[in-house]
């Protein structure tokens, strides 16, 4: 790359001294554009220019220059004419093109302590014939602080961009066809020969042009530059540009003769930067245990895809300014997806923990936790408390410590026994009164809350037995009903409490007997009736 930019160096300095025009700010072949180079950038250029035939008035000349761009808003540049003749030029932008509007600049070129500034040198009768002949005829502007305002529109590639603008000095010429461009046209005279002694020393002229794209790099330009017409092209490089014109077109065939100018450049702007990298640090850990995990990265920008592994849970990467969108991908964790925007530079740091993906044994135990969880708060809502604790006590087996399951528990706990003993009392109450019957009714609610009681299931037994036998008719005298063999009511009342503990302890199928076997000897005994129904049916719905 060093030995490139050097020979482009060398090629503008060997080109320099061949051209004249092409030199100052930003502009076509003589003409400023409303455009600068981009701020922080620099740009070395040489030009020249060669006349054609045999007039001799100066054959040859060249220039050479420095520009600068200020804050993408302005341009300045240094230009040597001769070894002891140089200018300052600056051009400013004033309103950016947008839209269907154009961009507008204004600048000042030939800023020097001498009024008259050519190529050639600093002298009023000094410089090419046909500048130097506007004395004739009227007079020579002095080219000192050629102030100029210029408008640029850019239509596109073959579309062209166009340029028109005013200036003073430079932009102001008094020869056969020129005059007609300045503003003493106006306010003195259209006749060109009428116009000694009243041409104005800070006339106006217009000046006008136009480059057009033939093929990528290059372009063809044209021009009005208030004196002079030229026309030529350009051929951009990726680190230089080289254009070849044509100017003074307008004196074919006249005393003066046209010129062959060259003009090569060479820019900072399109010198490669080095690579601004950023810094991005990565650290992957399991989020419930903390340990550091092996994991993938995979990276993508600009739909270009790439893939970095990390060892022991970390990574650091360098990577190109831009945005990317970045995942961190580990076999049976939750993958995690971030979009990361890097401006060049900087360093940042990611610290992320992954969950593990549930296994199929987890998915059907955590399904089978939030039914439970579910029917728990619903029954406990309805009041149903002893069912709400069963639930939850399923889900806390489930879920051990769980903090909303064990705070509905404890609460389904002490609402249902606080429900239970308002029930209990109000039957102890009633039996003590005397009130059989209605005591019988509060010990069936306190069994519909709680059916595996055996005790209170005994009671509504006894209490029913009790009922029964005041409303059982008198017995017929000399009639007995033998006794059953070997059967008392002991026995009956063990076997029954024998069969309520089977049907708590959840072995249905001795319970089943144990009823069976007590309405053998007792086919009227309600609470076995009762409780052979629940457990016939339990011992269905388990597959027995």
């Amino acid at each position: 790359m060093k030995k490139l930019i050097i020979f482009v160096f060398l090629i503008s300095l060997v080109v320099s001294f061949a051209y004249a025009d092409f030199d100052r700010t930003s502009g076509l072949i003589d003409i400023p554009v409303a455009k600068v180079i981009k701020g922080g950038t620099w740009k070395v250029y040489s030009s020249g220019i060669l006349t054609i035939g045999d007039y001799l008035d100066s054959p040859a000349d060249f220039n050479t220059g420095f520009a600068y761009g200020i804050g993408d808003w302005g341009e300045v540049t240094i230009s040597m004419l001769t070894t002891v003749d140089y200018t300052i030029n600056f051009n400013s932008i004033l309103l950016r093109e947008s839209g269907g509007a154009p961009s507008i600049a204004f600048g000042m070129h030939n800023i020097t302590y001498r009024k008259y500034v050519s190529e050639l040198g600093q002298s009023e009768h000094f410089g090419y014939s046909d500048d130097v002949d506007y004395i004739k005829v009227a007079r020579r502007p002095h080219e000192q602080f050629s102030l100029f305002f210029v408008s640029t529109k850019n239509f596109g590639g073959s579309y062209g961009e166009y340029t028109v603008g005013i200036g003073r000095g430079k932009y102001v010429g008094f020869g056969p066809h020129s005059h007609w461009f300045n503003s003493d046209m106006l306010f003195a005279s259209t006749d060109q020969q009428e116009l000694l002694g009243k041409a104005h020393e800070d006339a106006v002229g217009l000046f006008f042009g136009g480059r057009w794209q033939i093929v990528e790099p290059l372009s063809y330009m044209f021009e009005f530059d208030g004196r002079d017409v030229n026309t030529g092209i350009s051929y951009k490089f990726p680190i230089a540009e080289v254009e070849l014109a044509w100017t003074h077109f307008e004196q074919i065939g006249k005393s003066h003769r046209t010129r062959l100018s060259f003009g090569a450049s060479f820019s900072s702007m399109a010198m490669p930067k080095a690579p601004e990298y950023s810094l991005v640090s990565i650290r992957v850990y399991d989020k419930d245990t903390g340990k550091a995990l092996d994991f993938s990265v995979n990276l993508e920008r600009n739909n270009k895809k790439s893939s970095v592994s990390g060892k022991k849970g970390k990574v650091r990467l360098k990577l190109l300014p831009g945005e990317y969108m970045m995942k961190v991908v580990i076999p049976g964790y939750k993958w995690k997806q971030i979009k990361l925007t890097l401006k060049g530079k900087e360093t940042k740091e990611f610290k992320l923990g992954l969950e593990r993906k549930p296994t199929k044994e987890e998915l059907e135990k955590e399904k089978e936790f939030d039914s439970n969880f579910v029917s728990g708060v619903t029954a406990f809502n309805k009041g149903e408390y002893k069912n709400a604790m069963t639930h939850l006590e399923r889900c806390l087996f489930l879920k051990p410590g769980h903090e909303e399951s064990t705070s509905y528990y404890e609460k389904a706990r002490a609402a249902f026994t606080k429900q239970f003993g308002d029930i209990e009392m109000a039957a102890k109450v009633m039996e003590n009164k005397g009130d059989y019957k209605g005591a019988l009714s509060k010990y069936k609610e306190l069994l519909a809350i709680d059916e595996n009681n055996t005790d209170i299931a005994a009671k509504v037994d006894q209490l029913t037995k009790r009922l029964q036998a005041k409303k059982a008719p008198p017995k017929e005298v000399g009639k007995k009903k033998p006794p059953t063999p070997g059967v008392t009511e002991a026995d009956i009342n063990k076997w029954y409490k024998q069969g309520l503990g089977y049907f708590s302890s959840g072995n249905y199928k001795k319970a089943i007997n144990m009823f069976e076997k007590i309405l053998r000897y007792r086919s009227g005994h309600s609470g076995a009736k009762k409780y052979l129904g629940k457990a016939r049916t339990r011992q269905k719905a388990l597959g027995g």
